[in-house]
């Protein structure tokens, strides 16, 4: 991501979150099966590898040994081991306690533990699910006058506007902000959130979290929203294989992902200024084929400047009040969840646990939105828009 821009522009995104898939292995959990996933706002990174190596450390510590059983057990090389160990130490993600012993200043989220260590209560779901379709008139007459929204009906854009605005993205920091009144963990040089987390398959995003993808391009961005960003179909952020770009663009077009984004963006625009535009006929048929366009080039995905971006963000705040005063009425009951969670023992601030625990929440509440009908999950499995950042 280019945070030099997002500063100028003023971020799209309110926090981005990086995913790092991995492999190797375990005698207790299936290392392969984890990802890691943060919550940072922009230069806020770790200063450690999400790698394998990390992975595999945590998940040794997390079984109740040390980083040094690696030894017998992995790939790594003990120097690297040791190394790494002090490395995630000195970032504040381990703690060595005086014994020789470590615990972890961050959750690692199991599918074995994690519905009874984070519970997400049905009773809270369906008062949320009530309380946002009592809002449904006053967001759908705010929807009416989004510009770059209306050529798309709102139930094209229902998961983008009842999940990630009321929810997720234009949402969690004040949320952050409402109920928990900290900062995000202080960890090297910065400030973010972590997360192991465990999936169930290869398809679905672990515990099925819905998430925002923000890439900032020469003056436009692509938004991505949804819980199968990077295994769906294949789509303007992940794009297929080289050899499938090459055949649809020309064996002598740059297949190279940042170009072809930039590509596809630019096309996008202008066929949404005017969908006479004469666009590369490869081009064409990728934006066809991820269901951004229309037999006519019409495009089917909102396209919008950050007059609009704030609009979205005005509609979040609408809403926060009574979504921030429901969440409080069942803080006791999610505090005594976290105390006798294998996460308190471990040392996880409950500001932490909260936060994912939020993730949880919000994903459950947009599954029971979708099943009711509210929510419309596009064809493509997630929803798409462009950010325009001269506008």
């Amino acid at each position: 991501m280019a945070d030099s821009i997002a500063t100028i522009v003023r971020p799209f995104i309110a926090f981005l979150c990086g995913i790092f898939l991995s492999t190797a292995a375990s005698a207790e959990l299936s290392p392969e099966n984890f990802e890691f996933k943060q919550i940072s706002a922009g230069a806020n990174r770790p200063g450690v590898s999400l790698d394998d190596l990390t992975r595999d450390i945590v998940l040794a510590v997390r079984s109740g040994g040390t980083p040094a059983d690696l030894t017998a057990t992995g790939p790594h090389d003990p120097a690297d081991i040791a190394a790494r160990a002090a490395a995630l130490v000195e970032e504040g993600l381990l703690t060595e306690r005086p014994d020789g012993s470590f615990a972890l200043g961050f959750p690692v989220m199991t599918l074995a533990e994690t519905p009874d260590a984070m519970p997400v209560s049905p009773a809270l779901i369906d008062e949320s699910v009530a309380l946002i379709v009592a809002h449904l008139p006053e967001v759908r007459a705010s929807y009416a006058e989004l510009a770059g929204f209306g050529h798309v009906p709102f139930a094209e854009s229902s998961l983008l506007i009842l999940s990630n605005v009321l929810l997720d993205n234009w949402q969690i920091n004040g949320i952050e902000a409402d109920i928990l009144g900290a900062e995000r963990p202080g960890r090297g040089g910065g400030n973010y959130y972590l997360a192991l987390m465990e999936k169930s398959g290869p398809e679905e995003e672990a515990f099925g979290i819905y998430g925002n993808h923000f890439t900032l391009l020469d003056g436009l961005a692509v938004g991505l929203y949804g819980n199968r960003r990077y295994s769906g179909p294949p789509n303007i952020i992940t794009l297929p294989d080289a050899e499938t770009l090459a055949a649809r663009l020309g064996s002598d077009a740059d297949v190279s992902p940042a170009a072809v984004r930039q590509r596809l963006a630019e096309t996008l625009h202008a066929l949404h200024r005017d969908p006479a535009h004469q666009a590369a006929a490869g081009e064409i048929v990728l934006l066809r084929e991820f269901g951004l366009i229309d037999g006519e080039n019409r495009v089917l995905i909102p396209v919008f400047g950050m007059a609009t971006y704030d609009a979205l963000s005005d509609m979040a705040s609408a809403f926060r009040p009574e979504l921030a005063a429901l969440l409080r009425a069942h803080l006791p009951e999610l505090r005594a969840h976290y105390e006798r969670s294998p996460y308190a023992a471990h040392g996880v601030s409950f500001e932490e646990y909260f936060i994912w625990w939020y993730h949880l929440y919000y994903s459950r509440v947009t599954d029971a939105l979708a099943e009711r009908g509210e929510v419309r999950i596009p064809a493509a499995v997630n929803t798409t828009y462009l950010g325009v950042l001269t506008e």
